[in-house]
């Protein structure tokens, strides 16, 4: 945490995952919920859902690997992290079944264009002695995402409806991230990556002498032999 306070592009990184994570990401997470109330039981019902949104999943690693490679890493991230807003609210407003596994096949496609970007940045951004310890972090936010999802949008779908509070995570999502780009370690992001990192040279980096080839590592010269003219010789008769 102490490396996350005195590394504010790193904090502000890690604070738009998770913020993005929770409200965006995780409503996702009672769609289901929304489909068995709304349209129906039927198991096939589901089983679109779920591959309509690993379908954008594919889609979008393959865009990130070809297309949106031009493209400015925080300009994905704030496109994918407003689209989960959007989506989000979308997706809370459908009342055909088809335009709701359209935007779960959106949702799929936003996700790496956040996690790929996010990722990189955070490589680059961050001393390879602390990459286990930053993204330790980042596991953390994912891994606590659904049990959170289902503790707090549970009931709250209960009491407000799915459909009401899908609208309320989106809108609550776009303004969060309104008012993080303006921040001063948002607007530091933003700068910061548009600062390409300089490459690093395979060797360039400065051995240790454990690591050192043994005919690299320096010599130790021989001991003088003794001048003073005041000791005898090994072997000089007394």
């Amino acid at each position: 945490m102490r490396y996350l306070r005195t590394h504010p592009i790193v904090g502000w990184l890690l604070s738009v995952y998770a913020i993005t994570f929770l409200l965006g990401v995780a409503p996702s997470y009672i769609t289901p919920l929304m489909v068995t109330r709304e349209f129906g039981t039927e198991k096939w019902l589901l089983t679109m859902l779920e591959l309509a949104f690993s379908g954008g999943l594919l889609l979008g690693g393959g865009l990130m690997s070809t297309v949106l490679v031009r493209y400015g890493r925080m300009w994905l991230i704030m496109v994918a992290a407003n689209g989960f807003g959007v989506v989000t609210v979308a997706m809370g407003l459908s009342t055909n079944l088809w335009v709701l596994y359209g935007f779960m096949f959106a949702f799929g496609l936003l996700a790496p264009l956040l996690s790929t970007p996010f990722t990189t940045l955070i490589q680059e951004r961050v001393e390879p002695g602390v990459h286990g310890r930053v993204f330790s972090y980042v596991s953390i936010v994912s891994a606590l995402a659904t049990p959170v999802s289902i503790v707090v949008f549970g009931p709250l779908a209960d009491l407000v409806g799915v459909q009401v509070l899908l609208i309320i995570a989106g809108l609550t999502t776009i303004a969060v991230m309104a008012v993080a780009i303006r921040l001063p370690a948002g607007r530091a992001t933003v700068a910061a990556a548009r600062v390409p990192e300089p490459p690093r040279v395979l060797g360039s980096e400065p051995m240790s002498q454990n690591a050192m080839p043994r005919s690299a590592m320096p010599r130790k010269s021989a001991p003088k032999a003794n001048s003073d003219p005041g000791m005898p010789y090994p072997g000089k008769g007394e």
